[in-house]
């Protein structure tokens, strides 16, 4: 019930014991209660006339990072207004330093500041507005008011920064880039010796091929190296976001999916990227700064989907991403996902797989401890998927999340390199 009711009915009663009584003190108790709800009613509040701005300092930013929320509050009515106001913070950001709430007396033309600090996960926040109380000076009668001001806040992923990349796509693309394309032209690696042409460098002459013959000349011919179309593919499907405490299996390869649009960017490839779990989001391939700025702020807003449709692979649409080109998959995978990397792989793709260890991930902080034997079975059964995946002609990166993604990607691209060189000697010897 009201403040002011319960006066008023206090007041009569007051008054109500003094007449009964025929006790003066009551009637001056209830005269004076009168003449405090009195004086309450003719300052009574009403909606004030309000300007209210928020600013966010800074409004992107990467996650870990803390931003400076501003709230100011100018009075442009011409009476007093007494108010208390508090900010509607998102409950994902944590308070650092400063209040989101405070209490004040603002005179005509006054403006009331209110600076507090947030901590800043990954991901889109939504600031929806103000909750604002505002009463007369003796604090009797209230009106509570919700005070719309949207503002948005967006926390990109941390992206650390890795060596080059390596990757061995089926196709590359007209312009000079990091990938042998297995033709010959201007490079830097030798491709192979055939005879010379009219126009062709003298420094490329080969004097050792050349020697052997009397009416002929060699020239030494080099691999051109070129760029290709990157498409990323990020499982976002719900069962693939496992949580393990505080920790999120999604965080870690939202992540690494940042790191590796950087690097292959930064290389000149032109990358696009595949949100697969609640219809297929993408963005369309592209090159350069923007283009990675595009990525970052679809991965920041990223979250675990639950869909009954595209909980598997099978509707993956690869209809973004050009024929035969290089498509890097990071999940940790579902029993039957399997199916469809045969299908891209099959279709002309070079398939990358980058799976994290989701079965440690769990087994660390997990509480109760899981048995060891389930765990045991659990690793087997993995490690039969990756073999089947590699059998199948699919790069496969085995990834502990606790581990440098980049070093791994490094190991498994020289293990690659070596296994092309002992193809390539077995054929020419053949």
């Amino acid at each position: 019930m009201r403040r002011s009711v319960l006066l008023g009915l206090l007041a009569y009663l007051l008054l109500l014991t003094g007449l009964l009584a025929v006790d003066g003190r009551f009637i001056v108790l209830a005269l004076l209660v009168w003449v405090y709800l009195g004086a309450a009613l003719l300052t009574c509040p009403t909606t004030p006339k309000l300007s209210v701005t928020r600013t966010l300092d800074p409004p992107v930013l990467t996650e870990g990072g803390q931003v400076v929320v501003t709230l100011q509050l100018r009075n442009e009515g011409a009476r007093n207004v007494f108010l208390h106001v508090a900010d509607r913070i998102p409950p994902e950001l944590r308070l650092c330093e400063g209040d989101f709430s405070g209490m004040a007396l603002l005179a005509p033309a006054e403006t009331f500041t209110l600076t507090y600090t947030l901590m800043v996960r990954r991901g889109e926040f939504n600031f929806e507005g103000l909750e604002l109380v505002v009463s007369e000076p003796l604090g009797l009668l209230r009106q509570a008011l919700r005070w719309p001001l949207p503002s948005q806040l967006l926390a990109l992923p941390r992206v650390d920064k890795w060596r080059a990349v390596t990757i061995r796509p089926a196709r590359t693309l007209g312009f000079t880039g990091p990938i042998p394309s297995r033709q010959g032209g201007v490079g830097t690696d030798v491709y192979g010796v055939r005879e010379y042409h009219p126009g062709d460098p003298l420094r490329h002459i080969n004097w050792r091929a050349t020697a052997r013959y009397h009416d002929r000349a060699f020239t030494t011919e080099f691999e051109q190296e070129r760029i290709t179309d990157v498409g990323l593919i990020l499982d976002i499907r719900r069962q693939s976001a496992m949580q393990s405490g505080d920790a999120s299996l999604l965080d870690h390869t939202v992540r690494a999916t940042g790191a590796l649009s950087e690097t292959l960017l930064r290389a000149g490839h032109r990358v696009g990227l595949l949100l697969y779990g609640k219809g297929n989001q993408w963005i369309f391939p592209g090159y350069g700064r923007v283009q990675q700025r595009r990525i970052l702020q679809a991965l920041a807003a990223a979250r675990a989907a639950e869909s009954d449709f595209f909980d598997r692979l099978r509707y993956l649409s690869t209809r973004v991403f050009p024929a035969r080109s290089q498509l890097i998959f990071i999940s940790p995978l579902m029993p039957d996902d399997h199916d469809m990397l045969f299908q891209l792989r099959a279709q002309g793709y070079s398939v990358l797989v980058i799976c994290p260890d989701s079965v440690a991930f769990q087994a660390q902080a997990a509480s109760p401890p899981f048995l060891p034997l389930a765990v045991r079975l659990a690793r087997l059964e993995r490690i039969a998927w990756l073999r089947r995946l590699r059998q199948g002609g699919v790069v496969v990166v085995d990834w502990p999340v606790e581990a440098a993604l980049d070093e791994r990607l490094q190991a498994v691209s020289v293990r690659e390199r070596l296994q092309a060189q002992r193809l390539h000697t077995l054929q020419s010897l053949l």
